[in-house]
């Protein structure tokens, strides 16, 4: 119902399958031209002027945000001068984007100055930033991110400079009939103003190049320093590693040492301990003498202890030679502590 009273159907039909772009229709049921801009998926615009009151009628698909934007631009004394040309709505997309732009960019500067202060990539005579907070692997993420807006910001540059394309085309059908003179004054304000636009985003493409290869220096100084980073824990965890290894080291040499003392000690011990139990009877009957009695108990005691003293259960051996691995064995490092 709206698009047939303001006879934008032609126009509203272009531009929904349209990703980027601009273009003016003539709508057959009446002969007057009707526009559409569409930037998917931020914005969509169609604009005809009434045949009936000269009133140029506006319908505008976008977030509330841009709306009122665009309302404060229609209540503003300069549009309000510029009321008799058509290309009026095309004027106001170009300054809309051209201020979301630079929004985009201050926001992106702020981060790559603040990142170029942590990283010390800056002049700090010419610097008053204070450094960007928070730790490396996040400023990394956060400089990809700049990246990504930056490629956003390129692509709605593009399509900043197609419109920039379509509003001067129309603007010379416009210029081919100036008759009266307040509408040609109006036009001449209208091209200045699409000159000075033309201007403003050629800086902002510049800027846009310029704080891309800044943006990718910081992401590859930061993605160093992480490496770094990542590498001297690496070296600080092998460092513990081979500390470990030496006190394994000689807390293994300490049980040898306790397991050749109870080596020597145990088998007597308890051989001696054995024979001492009432099991055994070393009285002899037949009148003896001690000596004789002592030295069969001794050559006892020593004929059965001695085999014990060097059997040692469990004492197994294994030497890694090149022989055993069937490879040659190479050192990959050297540590110090």
């Amino acid at each position: 119902m709206v698009t047939g009273s303001f006879q934008q159907q032609l126009a509203q039909a272009r531009f929904r399958p349209t990703f980027a772009g601009a273009s003016s229709i003539i709508e057959p049921s009446n002969g007057s031209r009707s526009y559409h801009i569409c930037n998917h998926p931020h914005m969509g615009i169609t604009w005809s002027r009434c045949t009936r009151s000269a009133m140029v009628n506006i319908i505008c698909i976008a977030q509330q945000r841009k709306i009122d934007v665009l309302q404060d631009m229609v209540s503003c004394s300069f549009f309000q001068a510029l009321a008799h040309v058509e290309l009026v709505p095309s004027l106001m997309c170009l300054i809309l984007l051209c201020r979301e732009a630079d929004g985009t960019l201050n926001n992106i500067k702020h981060q790559v100055r603040q990142t170029e202060v942590r990283t010390g990539h800056h002049d700090p005579m010419s610097r008053h930033e204070p450094p960007a907070p928070g730790d490396l692997i996040g400023l990394l993420a956060d400089m990809s991110g700049c990246l990504s807006n930056l490629a956003v910001l390129s692509r709605g540059l593009g399509v900043l400079d197609e419109m920039k394309r379509f509003a001067a085309g129309e603007l010379v059908k416009l210029q081919e009939d100036m008759d009266e003179q307040e509408n040609a004054e109006a036009i001449m304000k209208f091209a200045s103003s699409i000159q000075t636009i033309q201007q403003h985003s050629a800086m902002q493409r510049l800027d846009t190049e310029f704080f891309t290869r800044r943006a990718q220096i910081q992401r590859d100084a930061l993605l160093h320093l992480v490496t770094e980073n990542d590498s001297l824990a690496s070296q600080g965890i092998a460092k513990d590693a081979h500390r470990l290894a030496n006190l394994a080291h000689k807390d293994s040499t300490s049980i040898k040492a306790l397991t050749l003392v109870a080596t020597l000690f145990i088998p007597p011990t308890f051989v001696a301990s054995l024979f001492s139990t009432p099991l055994f009877d070393w009285v002899t009957a037949d009148g003896s003498s001690a000596a004789d009695k002592v030295g069969k108990s001794a050559l006892l005691y020593i004929t059965i202890t001695g085999p014990l003293m060097l059997v040692r259960p469990g004492d197994e051996t294994f030497t890694a030679d090149e022989e055993s691995l069937g490879c040659p064995l190479q050192v990959r490092g050297n540590l110090t502590g």
